[in-house]
């Protein structure tokens, strides 16, 4: 997430250079530059097309005729936001307030539309959680999705579930692992990467939001710093992080005949070994963001899908014994092993049932995000109870939000149906843009990974920072820094440090150290 955090008492946070947001631009597949947010992007001569800063949020300050709407509805749906997160809040020493002012991001003007999610055009709130009792203030830029359901009183609110997501290496690294019309798998790119760029900026971004939600929304009952009023019910966090998703691609492969069993288990078993480290890196992520807001002894449930675990042990079962386990074999199992499965699957279409693993893979997406919604006893009470999901993650997966939407209107149109869930999405500004804002395809399909970037600093005449001084690196970021001649060279944790601070790239270095991504 677009994580800006500062201690005012001590200045120590994420970001290390004078408390300012940094973007990047990522040039080809060898060069990245940095840029000071708020004014290499301000206004009409942002450094990046289609990149717009408003310091000033109103309407009247908008860049061109065509941001008025989008404007309009983001910025009034994030006051009602922060509005009502104020008014679930347990915790008396945090509060969130939206900062009228923000970034607004499309297309460049010249760009060709093609009517996919990356032509629209957003506005991203800037969002501060203030910290009372730890002096902190986290900054985030903030797009708020489908907030109109929400209901005003807190106390109608049954429970909480925030949800996020990460896929599994990158584009580039996963499809080096498949070399194309040549038998078995290039099991290097997989067994032995270490985290890409979009990996860690994902967690990067995304836990710090997670860490001020959690603690403003939850307090230990009988604490001083609890309210009586506000939201009382549970709340959990849930990772959908890919296993079993990626099973098409050997199956495909088995049946061309393209590789082994033996190396199809190998690969998959490569794949769910990322699964548990990512996991395990992300949570442990998430409870460091708790800590540095003082919240050491949070008892949160941070789970991934134990449905789709199982789907994947029923896979390798197959692959093991040398037979292609059918589709409708695993359904059956599914349906027999999750009795939540069968009420997900009660409310599809048939058109919208799978006809393949990837269609699977696909569906336990929105399965994994409307699931929490639907753990209820079958028993219509009065009143019915009013679950909240609350997602974050990336604009690239609004495809999957939006059909979980679709899901959850069905639901609340059934009057006997037993729960009335509801979902808010955020998404976070991206903070890597590529070409200067002309590849319209998101960080996960253009990342470099695990090759070592040029690093530059803007060269904007507005910048009041230098990122990378003429020694390649400044202050306490150096250490991200490696030299290959006259080149100043950059790695995966080296770019979270630049965007995020220095703790943030250190910290992440550490986790995958002791959970084995870096040898």
């Amino acid at each position: 997430m677009w994580a800006k955090v500062r201690s005012q008492d001590s200045g120590h946070g994420d970001d290390t250079m004078n408390n300012r947001s940094y973007i990047a631009d990522l040039c080809g597949q060898d060069i990245i530059t940095f840029h000071d947010l708020e004014h290499c992007a301000e206004g009409a001569l942002s450094t990046i097309p289609g990149i717009h800063y408003l310091p000033d949020g109103t309407s009247n300050n908008v860049v061109d005729n065509k941001h008025v709407k989008p404007f309009n509805r983001g910025h009034n749906a994030a006051a009602k936001v922060t509005d009502l997160f104020n008014r679930y809040a347990k915790n008396v020493t945090v509060s969130t307030q939206a900062m009228n002012s923000g970034l607004v991001t499309g297309p460049p003007p010249e760009a060709r539309l093609s009517g996919g999610i990356h032509d629209s055009i957003d506005w991203f709130e800037k969002i501060q959680f203030q910290h009372k009792d730890t002096s902190l203030t986290s900054t985030h830029y903030l797009h708020f999705s489908s907030p109109s359901p929400l209901l005003q009183d807190a106390a109608d609110i049954t429970s909480i579930n925030i949800t996020t997501g990460i896929c599994l290496f990158a584009g580039r690294a996963l499809a080096s692992s498949i070399p194309s019309n040549e038998h078995g798998f290039n099991m290097s790119a997989l067994e032995h990467t270490e985290p890409t760029i979009y990996e860690l900026d994902m967690i990067a971004r995304v836990a710090p939001a997670i860490a001020d939600l959690v603690a403003l929304l939850k307090a230990d009952h009988g604490h001083e710093n609890c309210r009586e009023s506000g939201f009382n019910g549970p709340l959990n966090v849930s990772l959908d992080i890919p296993s079993f998703h990626y099973y098409h691609t050997v199956e495909k492969r088995l049946k061309d005949q393209l590789c082994t069993f033996p190396e199809a288990i190998r690969w998959m078993d490569a794949v769910e070994k990322r699964h548990y480290q990512i996991s395990r890196v992300f949570r442990r992520y998430i409870q460091h963001e708790l800590a540095r807001r003082g919240r050491h002894e949070t008892h949160i449930q941070v789970s991934s899908s134990g449905t789709a675990g199982f789907v994947y042990h029923i896979i390798q079962k197959s692959l093991r014994e040398g037979v292609l386990v059918s589709l409708g074999h695993v359904l059956q199992r599914i349906s027999a092993y999750d009795p939540v499965w069968n009420r997900f699957f009660e409310l599809i279409t048939e058109k919208e049932k799978p006809h393949d693993f990837l269609c699977l893979g696909y569906l336990f997406y929105v399965y994994d995000i409307a699931r929490p919604a639907l753990l209820h006893d079958g028993i219509l009470d009065s009143p019915r109870p009013n679950p909240l999901l609350i997602s974050i993650d990336d604009t690239i997966e609004r495809r999957i939000y939006r059909r979980t939407q679709q899901l959850f209107k069905k639901v609340r149109a059934i009057p006997e149906y037993p729960v009335t869930p509801k979902l808010l999405e955020i998404y976070p500004c991206r903070r890597i843009f590529m070409d200067n804002n002309q590849t319209n395809m998101g960080l996960y399909c253009h990342d470099p990974s695990p090759e070592r970037l040029d690093a530059h600093s803007c060269k904007c005449r507005r910048a009041l920072a230098t990122i990378v001084n003429k020694n390649g690196c400044r202050g306490q970021d150096c250490h991200f820094m490696t030299q290959t001649g006259d080149k100043r060279r950059i790695d995966a944790f080296g770019v979270v440090g630049m965007l995020f601070g220095a703790d943030a790239g250190a910290v992440l270095r550490k986790i995958c150290v002791e959970e084995g991504l870096i040898s």
